[in-house]
C-alpha cells in the first residue's frame, strides 16, 4: 500500500513502507508540523504572490515552504497599491501581519478573498 497524505501534506507511510528511509521522513513530517503550528516567515512583496505549500512529497529532505507557516509576515515597498497574496487551499488557519506599505488581498486560489 502506497503513502497517503493528510491536510497539510504530510506523508502518511503505509505499514511497512520505505525500509531504511522512514525516520528521515518522519523528521520531515515532525518538521511540517512545526511549521504549521509555530513558524513564522516574511515575504517580501513585489507585486502579486503565491505562497508555495507542496501536498504529495515524499522528500526525505526538508524544505521550508511559505503556504505551510503559522505567521506571515507581508514586507516591501509597493509600486502598486493592492496586491494579492494567494495562501494554499487547505483548511488551515494563518496570522498574517501586512508591513509591506500596501493593502494586501489575501486569496484561497479560488474567486473568494
Amino acid at each position: 500500500m502506497a503513502s497517503t497524505f493528510s491536510n497539510l501534506g504530510l506523508n502518511l507511510q503505509a505499514t511497512g513502507e520505505n525500509s531504511g528511509t522512514w525516520g528521515d521522513l518522519t523528521n520531515v513530517n515532525l518538521q511540517n508540523i512545526d511549521n504549521a503550528i509555530a513558524g513564522v516567515v516574511t515575504i517580501t512583496l513585489t507585486g502579486n504572490t503565491t505562497l508555495a505549500f507542496t501536498t504529495n512529497s515524499s522528500s526525505t529532505t526538508f524544505t521550508d515552504q511559505a503556504g505551510r507557516n503559522k505567521t506571515i509576515i507581508l514586507s516591501g515597498s509597493l509600486s502598486a497599491t493592492t496586491v494579492t497574496v494567494t495562501v494554499p487551499n487547505i483548511e488551515k488557519d494563518y496570522v498574517i501581519i501586512n508591513n509591506c506599505g500596501g493593502t494586501a488581498t489575501i486569496s484561497s486560489g479560488g474567486s473568494t478573498t
